[in-house]
């Protein structure tokens, strides 16, 4: 059974620590070869790596952690963490929104474990770990909290962007999947976005992006290859292999493979035969 961490706590030397508005932020210092069992924290977490490093290993995955690394965690995710030779420092900011979420406040945390690395969340916790150890003065925990609410903010729009290029992506293959399946059938653009939801332009884009070359190339060369197979494997006539992989007639179907062969399906097919 995992060990249930209490907020504040760490398996580590604690150099400092600070509550803020509803925010515990720690600083703490774990030993060379430190091993640590699965256990899980009270609140939900984001730790900032400032040096040395580690491997956390959570549910069935794995990852390491280097310095400019944010790790969140949410409360009650069961993890393990082995540190290296070199040990590590890090920053631990322990969140309680139970009041502003039951006031509306803001909006619920993250819901699972995630990590980033560097960019706009390093950015910020450099400047949370500045103020956090900077002399305080009346405007110190105005500035943690604002920041804090900041890397919290940060953290669910990039997680928003990871999910969409995911989802994204996803609908790539499919569109690629498709194209696969129906590449003899006459589909426009407009027909196969309708199959991801999204917009045609978008589409295009993306596809392009993605693969290199348009949607249209792209099936006109999955027609060739078809092409390439029954002149390779049959002795079909070029109409019915022209009309098999989706050509409107012969001549264009001899116009395309030359072009993208540098040869006539007949000039390819009795090389095969010579050779």
């Amino acid at each position: 059974m995992a060990l249930n961490v209490p907020y504040g706590c760490f398996a580590a030397k604690i150099l400092k620590s600070s509550i803020v508005s509803d925010f515990t932020l720690t600083e703490t210092l774990y030993p060379s070869r430190l091993a640590l069992s699965e256990h899980c924290h009270e609140r939900a977490c984001f730790s900032f790596v400032l040096k040395g490093g580690f491997t956390e290993k959570y549910g069935n995955r794995t990852r390491q952690c280097e310095p400019s690394n944010v790790i969140y965690l949410p409360s009650g995710q069961t993890h393990s963490d082995n540190f290296r030779s070199v040990g590590a420092r890090a920053l631990h900011v322990e969140i309680d929104l139970g009041r502003r979420m039951r006031f509306g406040e803001f909006p619920a945390l993250l819901p699972d474990s995630t990590d980033f690395q560097g960019g706009i969340m390093a950015l910020l916790f450099y400047k949370l770990y500045q103020e956090f150890g900077a002399k305080t003065d009346r405007a110190t925990p105005l500035a943690i909290e604002g920041l804090v609410l900041e890397i919290i903010a940060a953290s669910l729009r990039k997680t928003t962007e990871k999910q969409a290029k995911k989802v994204g992506l996803e609908n790539l293959e499919r569109v690629r999947d498709f194209l696969h399946a129906h590449f003899a059938e006459q589909n426009s653009l407009a027909r196969i976005a309708e199959l991801t939801g999204m917009q045609p332009a978008h589409l295009a884009r993306a596809f392009r992006h993605r693969y290199g070359c348009t949607v249209g190339e792209y099936v006109r060369r999955l027609r060739i290859e078809f092409a390439l197979g029954e002149l390779s494997n049959s002795e079909k006539p070029l109409a019915l292999i022209a009309q098999n992989a989706g050509f409107f007639d012969q001549s264009h179907f001899c116009k395309t493979f030359k072009l993208l062969t540098g040869q006539s399906p007949g000039a390819f097919r009795n090389n095969l035969v010579d050779s």
